[in-house]
């Protein structure tokens, strides 16, 4: 094979930040709910509060991803589900206002990390890049378009779900020894272990994310706290 050093990035909460649109949105939902419970008067004696109704989504959110995985409908029914545990029947142009809470996600900008494009030139001299993300695909193609600094990357791929056999096959069709391929992510389950598994080398960028997405890192990978500290291992 031919020794070409690599480094593959993961998109969301890696190159740039997703996670505050979904908390911006939660948050919203939560105090659309309880306005609307006190507005109805089905909150008489205060139980409901902001705190019960995010552990309550956060709860529903979780057990769909069984069904819904990183579907951009799961978020949106789970903000449904919620209301309706606690409304059991709310008004119908309050289902839609939930929903579009959520569905609005999708659609807002991203926020690059700090330092993105400078990482990033420091990085192209040595390495070929690339970006292996994994999500539903209209979600993530919007996001990539707009990406202005997409262009710096050899390779970018959308898939389903990242596995070992994901990195194994993109080792494979660019002619990469494993050993000579670095995986950078935010997701211990979804970037790190699949990737070490493959054989390639990984770097756990702490970032916050879903707790779907949470596993304990193993004791010999690399983790930084923001991405610009990479550099202080590849550059």
């Amino acid at each position: 094979m031919v020794d070409i050093k690599w480094i593959v990035f993961d998109a969301d909460n890696t190159l740039w930040d997703v996670e505050y649109l979904y908390d911006e949105a939660r948050d919203e939902f939560c105090k659309y709910t309880l306005s609307l419970l006190d507005r109805l008067n089905e909150n008489p004696r205060g139980n409901v509060d902001l705190d019960l109704l995010e552990k309550a989504q956060r709860r529903r959110d979780l057990q769909l991803y069984k069904t819904h995985s990183y579907s951009s409908a799961r978020f949106a029914r789970s903000f449904e589900d919620t209301l309706m545990f606690f409304l059991q029947y709310p008004p119908p142009e309050a289902v839609i206002h939930v929903r579009h809470i959520a569905q609005d996600v999708f659609e807002k900008p991203v926020r690059l990390v700090d330092n993105l494009e400078q990482i990033l030139d420091r990085l192209s001299g040595k390495y070929c890049l690339g970006i292996i993300t994994a999500g539903e695909r209209w979600v993530q193609e919007k996001r990539m378009a707009q990406f202005h600094l997409r262009d710096r990357f050899k390779e970018i791929l959308i898939v389903e779900k990242k596995t070992a056999d994901v990195f194994k096959a993109f080792c494979v069709s660019h002619d990469i020894e494993p050993k000579s391929c670095w995986v950078v992510g935010d997701s211990i389950r979804s970037d790190v272990l699949p990737a070490i598994e493959a054989g390639l080398r990984a770097i756990h960028v702490q970032a916050s994310n879903w707790i779907a997405e949470h596993e304990e890192l193993p004791a010999d990978i690399h983790s930084v706290k923001v991405l610009r500290e990479i550099l202080e291992i590849l550059a």
